[in-house]
């Protein structure tokens, strides 16, 4: 009769014994590591963006827009960066926080 510790190692995953033991193994774990030659997959493909060029040329159209009407405005930005604009910013904010 063979004791429960043999029964329970029988149940236990099976040992390898030879190397013909590793064949299925490698042969996974190399074609997961292995980069296979690009082809798209369906993932892929829905991941697409057919619409790209639309995007592109609406973006582009905005800013042929855009520009002319910030020039026309007189639109500076860099203005906010100038040093009397630093220091009225400064002033303001400071008077928040009263010492």
């Amino acid at each position: 009769m063979p004791s429960k510790r043999r029964v329970a190692q029988s149940r236990a995953l099976p040992l390898l014994r030879s190397a013909a033991d590793l064949r299925p193994t490698l042969y996974t774990l190399t074609t997961l590591i292995t980069p296979a030659p690009y082809a798209p997959t369906a993932a892929a493909k829905r991941l697409r963006d057919p619409a790209w060029s639309r995007r592109l040329t609406g973006a582009i159209v905005a800013l042929l827009i855009l520009w002319p009407t910030l020039e026309w405005t007189e639109f500076k930005i860099w203005t906010l960066w100038g040093s009397e604009s630093l220091k009225q910013t400064s002033n303001f904010l400071a008077s928040f926080f009263s010492t």
